[in-house]
């Protein structure tokens, strides 16, 4: 639409300097059945050129002024038959555009196309001057039209830049949170391990020894006393364990943990895929390492594969763990089914999950663990 408005635009003004010479050429010709037809014959070489417009952008080099060429070559034909049409070099030199250095020599071309007509050098000079301003303002308004697309084009470019700087940045700004995560987990498990390591040691030791210093000692309450005090260490105990084990599920990172079973399985190519928001609970967690694991392991001691596929995601009610490799010669029974395979099955049963086995093209572990009492 935008392009035909432009059309519009450009054969108005030609139009306009058509009519405008052939108005000025009346007063000096009374012959005006002459200057209808002439014009009406510059029209059609206008209109000709015009028609190609629309596919200006398409063409390349020499195929784009083809157009242009032979309006030209016909135009110069009929000033050399008659040389009245050089009142209209204006009206069909408006379309050559200066942008090149050969743009200015079609000027003095028709400059010379009318003196050998047999035109007046002072009135083909200020026709062709016509014709260079008529030239002028289309090459202005071509300039403009080139600015205004540059301009746009830029501000897209812009728009582009700014929304990727600004993924960019959110991107950045979650890494920055994952390492900081990261990084207080790291010193979460330091600081449990040490405690467990060194607290942990330290009050098994101090039980132990109450307890021989109840054995030795005669006094029942000092006996006693002691009894107590045992009791006591032994609850702190157990309560720095329960803190220790709970910081531990805590800190766990299912993705990464997934992530290192990957890594370290070298048998096959393997291609992992993790699309899970909503976390499970930590026993569900634990759950679903445990399996990957021992699902790995079995592919790692009785498949022949060369390609595993890992996948868990997630839908609007439940989790669903694929496994899959492409062994070839399966032999599975569902009546004779292993002992890992009766354990997979038993930790997604505790959740109230289903599996299904299928050799069908490789061997494939479908599981499906609700959301519901499990997050």
């Amino acid at each position: 639409m935008e392009k035909i408005k432009k059309l519009a635009f450009h054969i108005t003004i030609r139009l306009s300097i058509i009519a405008c010479i052939s108005i000025l050429w009346m007063h000096a010709n009374n012959d005006l059945s002459k200057v209808i037809g002439n014009a009406t014959i510059v029209i059609i070489l206008c209109m000709f050129e015009m028609f190609f417009y629309f596919k200006k952008e398409k063409a390349q080099g020499i195929r784009a002024n083809i157009p242009k060429i032979i309006v030209y070559a016909v135009f110069s034909i009929l000033i050399i038959t008659d040389n009245s049409f050089c009142f209209f070099i204006p009206a069909i030199l408006y379309g050559n555009i200066l942008d090149t250095d050969k743009s200015p020599w079609v000027f003095l071309i028709f400059w010379l196309l009318g003196f050998v007509s047999g035109m007046g050098i002072l009135t083909i000079t200020c026709l062709v001057l016509l014709a260079f301003i008529a030239s002028l303002l289309n090459s202005s308004l071509y300039n403009l039209e080139n600015l205004n697309r540059s301009y746009y084009t830029q501000i897209d470019n812009l728009r582009y830049m700014n929304e990727k700087m600004k993924s960019e940045q959110a991107l950045l700004i979650e890494l920055q949170d994952n390492n900081l995560i990261e990084a207080r987990n790291e010193e979460r498990r330091r600081i449990t391990s040490e405690i467990h390591d060194n607290l942990g040691h330290d009050l098994s030791a101090s039980i132990i020894e109450l307890a021989a210093m109840e054995y030795d000692v005669q006094d029942e309450k000092l006996k006693k006393r002691l009894e107590n005090i045992r009791n006591l260490l032994s609850e702190g105990m157990n309560s720095v364990r329960k803190a220790i084990h709970n910081e531990h599920d805590h800190a766990l990172d299912l993705n990464a943990t997934i992530q290192s079973y990957v890594d370290s399985f070298q048998k096959a190519d393997i291609k992992y895929t993790f699309n899970v928001k909503t976390m499970p609970n930590i026993q569900v967690k634990h759950s679903l390492t445990n399996i990957i694991k021992e699902a790995l392991t079995n592919i790692n001691k009785h498949s022949n594969a060369d390609k595993v596929s890992l996948k868990f995601q997630e839908t609007a009610n439940e989790w669903i763990l694929l496994i899959y490799d492409n062994g070839k010669n399966i032999q599975y029974s569902s009546k004779s089914t292993g002992l890992g395979l009766l354990n997979i099955e038993e930790r997604v049963n505790r959740h109230g999950g289903a599996m299904n086995i299928s050799v069908a093209n490789g061997f494939r572990i479908f599981i499906r663990i609700p959301k519901e009492g499990n997050c």
